[in-house]
């Protein structure tokens, strides 16, 4: 287990990274396994952390999409993400959730990525009008219209 945590995380990709969070839950309740989430945060930073720049290029884009929902989830929780609005990071979600892989989220799963994203930081446009159209946030979309009226009314 401690090769895990000395993993050179400038030679990881997609695959591996994905590989490791299937990892049976034994591992991963580990003191080494929370040291190794700390270094994938920093890493899903650096290589998805420019929002904008994931949306818009198609190598990145692709690649952001074969991420497993694990990996997406703690993505969105970054604090770090460079982003004009939230609206790029709901974006990216739906482009996310489009994909093969974000076919394949339980209903639960997509339930915790509406719960991450950061409603109150969205533009109102986009908080009334295209987030009740996104499929993976339809479950929310009762509490997003209670949202929106009590954040509109200030």
């Amino acid at each position: 287990m401690k090769k895990l945590a000395e993993v050179d995380m400038s030679t990881i990709e997609v695959p591996d990274i994905n590989a490791m969070y299937a990892l049976p839950e034994s591992v991963k309740r580990t003191a080494v396994f929370e040291d190794f989430q700390r270094m994938h945060e920093s890493w899903l930073e650096k290589q998805f952390g420019d929002v904008y720049a994931v949306i818009t290029n198609d190598e990145l884009l692709e690649s952001f999409c074969t991420l497993s929902f694990q990996l997406v989830h703690a993505w969105a929780r970054l604090d770090e993400l460079a982003v004009g609005t939230e609206n790029d990071v709901a974006v990216l979600l739906t482009f996310w959730h489009a994909g093969e892989v974000g076919q394949q989220c339980s209903e639960d799963e997509v339930l915790k990525l509406g719960q991450v994203l950061r409603v109150g930081h969205l533009t109102p446009f986009f908080r009334r009008l295209v987030l009740p159209e996104l499929k993976w946030f339809k479950k929310h979309v009762t509490q997003l219209n209670v949202f929106a009226c009590v954040w509109d009314d200030g």
